[in-house]
């Protein structure tokens, strides 16, 4: 069985750029950080090169982490985790944040997603995973415990908001043929 490494980030200015809330795909009804980015001076060689190399920097194992490593359909398939804390009181409180991340490269552009996100309370004594969508949703803050849920869905944002921000760098970096 495949492990998965945890990606530790490092605290910085909230909501720098990027998403601003949590966005629902309509059709399947789950928070999907999606992108189409182009970058017509690269290949489909050269942005899977660069997919690759930014999954071996993110996460401990890129071995480990990756799910799918089709280079023909110039397609990548990770499962994430990253430890986020929840400010709770006078307290942090760790929680654990799965996800799926996806990296799509033709000629020219690319396409990222990250989806099926669920959090997971190390000291739940079950482990339980909760869909994220049941907490970070504008509809599931609205709801109720909104101020916790907030905590959490701002959290997830600054996250989400890093790796893509790491991920656009990468993926416009030219091969340096030294």
């Amino acid at each position: 069985m495949k492990k998965i490494f945890l990606l530790l980030i490092i605290p910085s200015g909230i909501f720098a750029q990027g998403f601003t809330s949590a966005p629902v795909d309509t059709t399947t009804g789950k928070i999907n950080f999606t992108e189409v980015v182009k970058e017509d001076s690269l290949n489909q060689e050269q942005l899977y090169s660069n997919a690759k190399e930014w999954f071996a920097k993110t996460f401990n194992s890129a071995n480990d982490v990756l799910q799918m490593d089709d280079k023909s359909s110039g397609k990548l398939i990770g499962k994430g985790l990253s430890m986020i804390t929840i400010p709770m009181g006078i307290t942090n409180v760790p929680e654990k944040m799965w996800f799926t991340v996806i990296i799509e490269v033709k000629n020219g552009r690319y396409r990222y997603s990250f989806t099926d996100i669920t959090f997971e309370s190390p000291e739940d004594q079950t482990h339980r995973k909760e869909p994220a969508e049941n907490i970070i949703t504008d509809k599931a803050i609205q709801e109720g415990k909104t101020k916790l849920r907030t905590k959490y869905r701002d959290e997830a944002l600054r996250v989400f908001n890093q790796f893509i921000a790491s991920l656009k760098k990468a993926m416009n970096k030219k091969s340096e043929g030294w």
